[in-house]
């Protein structure tokens, strides 16, 4: 049983913040990547897009105004459809402190040559998680992996397929049989429509799953043999960790579009700590890999004292005891240094395990807007530096 954390696009989504500060990393630029595999990231997930050309970017959205920063290029005035341009195009186009999109095969050359250093410290390779983002890549994508794959440099068990449209994921799995794919599952699937909010994506207070959208997922295991479910971490609820566990597979959660710090879902991250138990496979796509990470590590900490019997009493004694676990571990010790953050982390552990984001309080993961149609994320707080 593994609990894996994947730097969401990098270091989280950029997109929607027209003045990028210098020393933010755009969403799906090797730079990203980077920071994301520098911070242990036990791999990565990108989006890709078929160009005008037939080739494959790594890019999010197909609306070029969405990932245009170039200086003097106004945010909402850039026009076009990325699939419109070559890849030679795209590849000059300034997404924000001069980094610029990267091509598919650039990205896997990228992760060939980061393999042989995670080796050295995980023991295994990294996680190349894929979403397919628009029609006509699965055929594309699959015939670039397997020359990887044919000649040793990548291997076939570590890559991992996603998509909110289904029949992207049907197509890959006529190609191969034993690719792990995860149908991402839609909120309003899984709600309802009359109970979402939008814009702003957001659930009505206590509303269940529907029958229908779990019965959707359920067919969809059957007909193509799914590795895990994938959920927006909004949208997670106890009844999605039972669900995956009666269906045999594991369980994946991300953010969406706008950048997440770990403490606003610490209540999400315990119950994903405690699936993690349960399931053969579990992970996330975080915003911030070392921040995500500190908060998983100190709520399996609190788990396994409040199993000895030892319960702290406040943050500052849970800071105490992390740090007598962890006392080589400079990573781990100057996060917890940072008050707020051992505070939220040792709130998150002793939350009861399940509790829903219609338990929540106003402001909190479960009023976090997360959708194309929500408000820009505030790139003085809402958005982690590179």
């Amino acid at each position: 049983m593994s609990f894996v954390v994947l730097g969401h696009r990098g270091m989280g989504p950029t997109a929607r913040i027209d003045d990028l500060k210098p020393d933010f990393l755009p969403e799906n630029t090797l730079a990203a990547f980077q920071k994301a595999l520098d911070l242990g990231g036990d791999g990565i997930e990108f989006d890709v897009q078929l160009t005008g050309d037939g080739g494959l970017a790594v890019v999010h959205s197909d609306q070029l105004k969405r990932i245009a920063k170039a200086k003097g290029v106004a945010f909402q005035d850039a026009e076009g459809l990325c699939s419109k341009f070559n890849m030679s195009s795209l590849s000059s186009q300034d997404v924000g402190n001069n980094h610029t999109v990267p091509s598919f095969r650039g990205v896997l050359d990228f992760m060939v040559e980061q393999n042989p250093k995670h080796r050295l410290r995980a023991g295994n390779d990294l996680i190349i998680n894929i979403e397919l983002k628009s029609d006509g890549t699965a055929g594309p994508v699959y015939d670039v992996i397997s020359e990887y794959i044919r000649d040793g440099r990548l291997k076939k068990e570590n890559f991992i397929f996603n998509s909110f449209e289904w029949h992207r994921l049907r197509e890959l799995r006529a190609l191969d049989g034993d690719l792990k794919i995860m149908p991402a599952i839609k909120t309003v699937d899984l709600f309802g429509k009359e109970n979402v909010t939008i814009p702003g994506w957001r659930v009505k207070e206590g509303t269940p799953y529907t029958p229908e959208g779990l019965q959707r997922l359920e067919d969809f295991h059957k007909e193509i043999g799914v590795y895990a479910f994938d959920c927006i971490i909004f949208d997670l609820r106890p009844e999605m960790v039972d669900f995956a566990e009666r269906n045999g597979v594991g369980l994946f959660t991300s953010t969406s579009n706008e950048n997440v710090n770990a403490g606003s879902i610490q209540g999400s991250l315990a119950l994903m700590v405690d699936a993690s138990t349960r399931l053969d496979f579990t992970g996330f796509r975080a915003d911030n890999v070392a921040e995500t990470r500190l908060f998983v590590d100190a709520i399996r900490h609190s788990k396994l004292m409040a199993q000895e019997g030892i319960i702290p009493q406040s943050h500052v004694e849970f800071q105490d005891m992390i740090r007598r676990t962890y006392p080589s571990k400079d990573q781990e010790t100057q996060g917890l240094a940072r008050g707020v953050h051992v505070e939220a982390a040792w709130q998150g552990a002793n939350e009861p395990v399940g509790a829903s984001a219609g338990d929540l309080e106003p402001g909190s993961q479960a009023e976090t807007p997360r959708s194309d149609e929500s408000p820009e994320a505030d790139p003085n707080t809402g958005l982690h530096k590179g």
